[in-house]
């Protein structure tokens, strides 16, 4: 049996790289700390087989050393954390993915003759909250109780995605709980009037120690839950049964961005907004674990994608000029899916 001569230190990489201990990867590769001390070599089989389980390009198992991957974009991690850590391979993928679909949009705007968006990078460092919620409610076409005419906090941001898409701002929030997503999708937007780009991870609704990570957490609050109107109501409502969830119904958002937001303004303290984090933590996990199905496969699309983007892909491969191999690429659609997706979008699918 013909084995492969691998330097151990690019395995242990690889190994840790995907987060994995080596008890974790015992079952799959019995022989995996024997390859990692250099006292044997995996088969060229079992190697293509460690590539896949550990998500790492199988070629680089052949360098000579581990190679660098440095994250394309800053990434900050929440108030009381301990620094930058390995981004981990999901990570790396999910933004060079989403880079190839901005550079792609980019170019396919720029033939179609768009002007750029005013709005970005319009906004200085120092532009206060109030302002810069203010002009992504114009950008919008908000007013300052647009969310008082929603259903629901759930509508709410249904609306919120929607009109980002139309306004050419596309996003990929997709992963938070669904309550967390308003949060941070108009944090999000507020990168965009800062023109910064930033991977963030936003526990508890904390931003980073970063100034611009601050000050985009700023804009989204008072864009989603304006301070004046928070102080104005909170006196009615602190009493009640439950006031996070009269505040939440108030705004149309959802009940931890309406805690969030009490604790923004310090109208409950730290350990309150903890408590109350953690309860609701709790009773979204058992939720989860009740629900069953995934919604409409397609129409999570459009939260995954965009539909100016995927319509944008869908046009360029029927007219010709793109290949279906690569707007599968660009989408992760294939075959019969990407097709009937593109049925869905009203443009139709066939070749």
């Amino acid at each position: 049996m013909n084995r492969v001569e691998v330097e151990p230190a690019l395995l242990r990489w690889a190994r840790e790289r995907a987060g994995f201990h080596v008890a974790q990867l015992l079952g799959k590769f019995p022989k995996l700390a024997e390859w990692e001390s250099g006292r044997t070599q995996p088969t060229f089989r079992q190697l293509e087989r460690f590539a896949h389980a550990t998500f790492v390009p199988f070629g680089y198992l052949f360098l000579n050393a581990p190679p660098a991957e440095d994250l394309p974009i800053p990434h900050y991690r929440t108030t009381g954390g301990t620094g930058p850590r390995r981004p981990s391979p999901h990570l790396l993928d999910t933004i060079y993915m989403l880079q190839q679909r901005q550079w792609w949009m980019r170019e396919y705007l720029i033939e179609e003759g768009r002007d750029p968006l005013p709005f970005v990078a319009s906004a200085p460092a120092d532009a206060p909250p109030t302002g810069i919620a203010e002009k992504m409610r114009d950008v919008l076409g908000f007013g300052p109780r647009w969310a008082e005419t929603q259903d629901g906090w759930e509508a709410a941001l249904r609306t919120l995605r929607r009109r980002m898409d139309e306004a050419g701002i596309v996003f990929v929030n997709n992963g938070d709980a669904k309550a967390a997503q308003m949060f941070t999708l108009a944090h999000e937007l507020a990168h965009v009037f800062y023109g910064s780009s930033a991977s963030f991870d936003l526990r508890s609704l904390q931003p980073a120690r970063d100034d611009t990570e601050r000050a985009c957490n700023r804009a989204a609050a008072e864009f989603l839950v304006p301070e004046r109107e928070v102080r104005r109501v909170w006196n009615d409502l602190k009493d009640t049964p439950n006031p996070y969830s009269a505040l939440a119904q108030r705004f149309k958002v959802s009940v931890i961005v309406a805690a969030r937001r009490a604790l923004d303004v310090r109208l409950i303290t730290k350990a309150a907004f903890r408590e109350f984090y953690d309860d609701w933590q709790r009773r979204e996990r058992r939720q989860a674990s009740r629900a069953s199905g995934g919604g409409n496969f397609y129409d999570n699309q459009h939260l995954r994608l965009g539909r100016r983007f995927t319509s944008a892909v869908v046009r360029k491969t029927q007219s010709g000029e793109m290949s279906y191999t690569e707007a599968y690429r660009l989408t992760g659609l294939r075959g019969r899916t990407f097709e009937q997706y593109a049925t869905h979008l009203g443009i139709g699918g066939g070749r």
